[in-house]
C-alpha cells in the first residue's frame, strides 16, 4: 500500500481522538499503522535506516499473529499501539522532512544521527514487546518441565540429563 505522508498525520490524528478500541479495532489500528510504516521505506534514502524500519515491520507482523492467537493479550500492548508506534511514525515523517531539505548543517545531522540510533533502540523495544507476549507461556513450560522431572525421579528414572530437559548444549 502506497501512503502519502498527510495520510498518514490523518490516520495518527483520528486513532489520537478515537482512543477506545475494541480489541478487534485495536489490530486494526496496529496492522494499517504497520502498513503506513512500511511504507515509510522507500522514502528514505539510508538503506541502513530503511533496514531496521524493515525489521519493525516484521517484528509487528509477529505481534499481530500472536494476539489474533492470544487475544487476551491484546490489552497488554496497549502502550505498544498508541504511543510507541504512531511516535515511530511521526520521527520518520519529521526524518523523511529534514533528509529532503538536504540541508547538511550540523544540526540537521545530529538529528538525522539520532533519530537512526532511536530507530534501532525502537527495533529492539518492539522485539521486547513481542518477548513478553510469551513471557507467561516460559513460565508455564517451566513450571511442566519441573512437573515432568519430579515424577520422573518419583518412577526411578534417575539419568534425567540423557533427556536434555533444560536444553543444555551438550
Amino acid at each position: 500500500d502506497e501512503y502519502t505522508t498527510q495520510d498518514i498525520l490523518d490516520k495518527l490524528a483520528y486513532y489520537e481522538e478515537h482512543t477506545d478500541l475494541s480489541n478487534e479495532e485495536i489490530l486494526e489500528k496496529i496492522s494499517i499503522l504497520n502498513k503506513m510504516l512500511l511504507s515509510m521505506v522507500p522514502k528514505l534514502d539510508k538503506e541502513e535506516l530503511q533496514n531496521d524500519i524493515k525489521d519493525i515491520n516484521k517484528t509487528i507482523d509477529k505481534i499481530l499473529k500472536t494476539l489474533k492467537k492470544k487475544k487476551s493479550k491484546i490489552k497488554t500492548v496497549n502502550n505498544f499501539a498508541t504511543y510507541y508506534l504512531p511516535v515511530t511514525l511521526k520521527i520518520l515523517i519529521k526524518y523523511d522532512e529534514v533528509e529532503n531539505l538536504k540541508l547538511n548543517s550540523d544540526n540537521s545531522k545530529d538529528f538525522m544521527n539520532t533519530v537512526e540510533e532511536k530507530i534501532k533502540m525502537i527495533k529492539t523495544s518492539f522485539r521486547n514487546q513481542l518477548e513478553n507476549l510469551y513471557a507467561d507461556d516460559f513460565d508455564d513450560v517451566e513450571a511442566e518441565l519441573n512437573v515432568l522431572e519430579t515424577m520422573l525421579k518419583s518412577d526411578w528414572y534417575t539419568d534425567l540429563d540423557e533427556f536434555n530437559l533444560r536444553g543444555k548444549k551438550q
